[in-house]
């Protein structure tokens, strides 16, 4: 291929030329004091179009390269304004830049700095449309930066600096009042399993929420992980990471069951180790006196809401099913 022709994108215009657009307009964008959301809106989509055209010429060579991030430093210096607006038409249309640009960033440090400054903003916003879109570029940050660094401070791991407050956002997500959220969110955690980097410990408890959840979508995008994983791998991955995902949901299920408030949260994790024990099969064994403890608690205490309880005694159920030597303790309770 010509450099001439390396150098053209749609319409006649060359990578060069869409680099000083987009440099400019989004320059322009992350000035501008203009307050009407459509012209805002639209000033943000085309500054999406042109990190488009820059972006794909990041594999062309260094100068493409060079180019590429160039641009994305620019939109994401635009991203750190536009973050914060009150229209979620331009917050969507910022994080649908920043998707784009972030896997044009020349490190990993980059990405993590607009993780952390930026996109993180969008997963927490009033609008759906907005954590839908901030979730799809978190996935492109996963995709291209430190994803074991970046999923320990997505899930409260660790704040950046001491006066920090760490957040968990996967489990903000995970438990999104949106269907669509979820959905997506749940196709980012497999984007997370695709490599054993270590993330799979923090990682699974989702997948395996998503599972049992409420809606079709969410359930399918979750199936469609161990589909491409493959059943047997991925029985295989929540085996070995068993203890590391049953034991703190043990105990975050003693901390909550039968307090009388966030019953959702005993709930969810009733489901959590409900489907643990299933996926998990006959390798529970050893931990059968630490379920059976956790679900006779939750079951015998009044204050438990009945659905707590009815999934208990669904765990119990399981645990015999894949692991009928359990029924000898269970009996004898």
């Amino acid at each position: 291929m010509t450099e001439e022709k390396e150098r053209k994108v749609e319409g006649g215009e060359t990578r060069e030329d869409a680099l000083v657009a987009l440099v400019e307009r989004a320059r322009a964008a992350r000035e501008s004091d203009e307050r009407d959301d459509d012209e805002r809106a639209r000033a943000m989509a085309i500054v999406t179009e042109l990190m488009a055209n820059v972006a794909n010429g990041r594999t062309a060579g260094g100068r493409a390269r060079e180019r590429a991030q160039k641009g994305a430093e620019e939109v994401v210096a635009c991203a750190r304004v536009g973050s914060g607006d009150e229209c979620a038409r331009v917050v969507a249309e910022v994080m649908r830049a920043v998707e784009i640009a972030v896997g044009c960033l020349p490190c990993d440090e980059s990405r993590e700095r607009v993780v952390r400054e930026t996109i993180v903003h969008g997963l927490v916003h009033r609008s759906s449309a907005v954590r839908v879109a901030s979730t799809r570029a978190l996935g492109a940050a996963l995709d291209a930066g430190d994803r074991r660094g970046l999923v320990k401070y997505l899930t409260g791991c660790h704040a950046p600096t001491m006066a920090s407050r760490a957040m968990n956002y996967f489990g903000a997500l995970i438990c999104d009042g949106s269907a669509s959220v979820r959905t997506e969110f749940t196709r980012v955690l497999g984007r997370c399993l695709v490599e054993d980097d270590g993330a799979a410990p923090r990682v699974l408890p989702y997948v395996l929420t998503s599972l049992r959840d409420d809606i079709d979508d969410v359930r399918d995008a979750a199936q469609e992980i161990v589909n491409a994983m493959g059943t047997e791998k991925f029985n295989n991955l929540v085996r070995r990471n068993l203890g590391d995902i049953l034991i703190p949901a043990l105990d975050e299920l003693s901390a909550h069951a039968g307090t009388g408030w966030q019953e959702h949260i005993t709930f969810r994790t009733l489901t959590l180790i409900n489907t643990l024990v299933c996926y998990a099969n006959d390798c529970v064994i050893q931990f059968v006196p630490n379920i059976y403890d956790g679900m006779r608690a939750v079951i015998a205490n009044e204050r438990t809401e009945a659905r707590a309880k009815i999934e208990a005694q669904g765990v119990l159920s399981a645990l015999v099913s894949v692991c009928p030597d359990a029924a000898v303790l269970l009996q004898s309770g």
